[in-house]
């Protein structure tokens, strides 16, 4: 009777192992779900919107800015310098259309119609 009670006990024992394995399992699980690791961050991209006042002040020239910032930009054209991120991105997403190459109108201008209504330079080179 003793050895079977001992029989009993190292079962006993033994499911309540494979019961703390299980539960250590699911609180492993668990953390990972409501404390997941941090992702790596991304820099951040600050805008501004302009308000009713700024609109105000750049439509009359005014600035907070030195005047050194208003002499060193020059007018070569150069856009790209002065335009954000997020505009230069879609400009690149977003390449302006090639405008197609127009066929002359025919009409009035044109070589033969100038024949037919006597307009050319070579009949009054022949008069003078």
């Amino acid at each position: 009777m003793i050895k079977s009670q001992e029989e009993r006990l190292i079962a006993a024992w033994e499911a309540v192992g494979k019961a703390l394995e299980g539960l250590k399992d699911e609180a492993r699980k668990a953390g990972a779900r409501y404390w997941p690791e941090p992702k790596e961050q991304k820099e951040s991209i600050l805008t501004r919107v302009p308000n009713a006042e700024d609109k105000a002040r750049e439509s009359l020239g005014i600035s907070d800015g030195p005047i050194e910032d208003w002499i060193a930009i020059s007018d070569d054209g150069d856009e790209d310098e002065f335009i954000g991120e997020r505009e230069r991105e879609w400009r690149k997403a977003h390449p302006k259309e090639q405008p197609q190459a127009k066929e002359p109108d025919a009409g009035p201008g044109t070589p033969k119609a100038r024949k037919k209504t006597g307009t050319s330079t070579s009949a009054v080179k022949g008069k003078g």
